[in-house]
């Protein structure tokens, strides 16, 4: 088993497969919390972070570009030599 992801570019389905991954090892970490009770942020910061969400969602929000050029400038810091 693993993830698939799709997008409008390479950026934003790499940016959709990390917020998946993420969000499932978040999943797993509160569910591997036993019998805890789970905390939810109040309703106003969970519609705020659902319009912050759309942006990356139709690929078109500058954090994807942001995410991405990131990604990149690590990689190259690291001397891997991922164009090969």
């Amino acid at each position: 088993h693993g993830l698939l992801t799709g997008g409008v570019s390479v950026e934003h389905a790499f940016q959709q497969l990390h917020a998946l991954e993420y969000a499932c090892n978040i999943q797993i970490a509160a569910q591997s919390a036993g019998n805890a009770e789970l905390v939810f942020p109040p309703r106003e910061v969970i519609a705020k972070v659902e319009e912050q969400a759309k942006a990356i969602k139709d690929g078109n929000g500058p954090g994807v570009a942001r995410h991405w050029n990131a990604l990149i400038r690590e990689l190259e810091r690291s001397g891997t030599d991922y164009r090969d």
